[in-house]
């Protein structure tokens, strides 16, 4: 059985830099029970997820974020939640897409949502062209405008994201290096760490601090989904602004609704309905 998730931090005091080593060969095993995205898709799937994730890094306390990939070339969309606890929920729809794009062309968007201020932070970003794993270093890039890379293993679920820390945060002795420095002399031994799939916490640890990394603490990531019949109830009763009752039924007295998330089946009620609206 394979362990929880987790998203490791380390130092590097010599350097100045921040490394967050996502393990997540659980978390990808079990989005692979819940979606119906076969072939090369789940591999595009996989990529989007194991890089986007990282965006967790700038949660503070009740904050959370949305990313959302509107793809026209070729068409998909993609959506990733997750907050500061490390829960997650994601899609990718339609969910027989079977294509890994080498270029995708849209938008994505990235929403910081904060239970302090009802107003998400938004921000937009054009793809041209862009490959799966670089859009979440665009990100980091444009919206965030800090120096980090985010890479992901090609032999597990596994992915870091380095980042120099800026100078007042860290002892002004360092050996100042910048990043694309510091990656030619460091980034194989990093990502031959990556490459050997280890799951034990501890092993990982060891491994890092035999490249000068101080572990500073870890946080479980898992799959899960808030839905509830509840808000599949106000769902549907919303859709009688643009609809009858009887047209959303089909002179059926119940349907089945599913959650796009986690694909859980719900039975609604036509006198359920009925009588939320007759509350209203």
């Amino acid at each position: 059985m394979l362990p929880e998730s987790k998203v490791l931090s380390f130092l590097d005091e010599k350097y100045g830099f921040s490394l967050r080593f996502l393990e997540g060969q659980k978390l990808i095993h079990d989005l692979a029970i819940i979606h119906d995205v076969k072939k090369e898709g789940f591999s595009f799937f996989r990529e989007l997820v194991l890089s986007g994730l990282h965006l967790i890094s700038y949660l503070k306390m009740g904050e959370g974020f949305g990313l959302f990939i509107d793809s026209e070339d070729p068409y998909f969309r993609f959506k990733l939640e997750a907050n500061e606890h490390g829960t997650m929920r994601t899609l990718l729809f339609p969910e027989d897409f079977c294509r890994f794009p080498e270029g995708i062309n849209g938008v994505v968007r990235l929403s910081k949502i904060s239970k302090n201020n009802p107003k998400p932070y938004t921000s937009i970003i054009e793809l041209k062209n862009e490959r799966a794993k670089d859009i979440a270093n665009q990100i980091l890039k444009e919206s965030y405008q800090v120096q980090g890379k985010i890479v992901l293993s090609d032999k597990s679920d596994q992915s870091f994201y380095l980042t120099k820390l800026p100078r007042k945060n860290i002892n002004k002795q360092i050996e100042d290096l910048s990043l694309d420095e510091f990656w030619n002399e460091h980034g194989d031994e990093i990502v031959n760490i990556l490459d050997e799939g280890l799951i034990d916490s501890t092993r990982i640890k060891n491994k890092m601090s035999d490249l000068g990394f101080t572990f500073l603490h870890d946080k479980t990531v898992e799959f899960k989904c808030p839905c509830s019949r509840e808000q599949m109830l106000l769902g549907i009763t919303s859709l009688v602004h643009n609809h009858t009752v009887d047209e959303i039924f089909e002179e059926k007295n119940e349907i089945e609704t599913r959650c796009d998330y986690c694909k859980t089946y719900y039975i609604i009620e036509k006198k359920e309905i009925l009588k939320e609206l007759k509350v209203k």
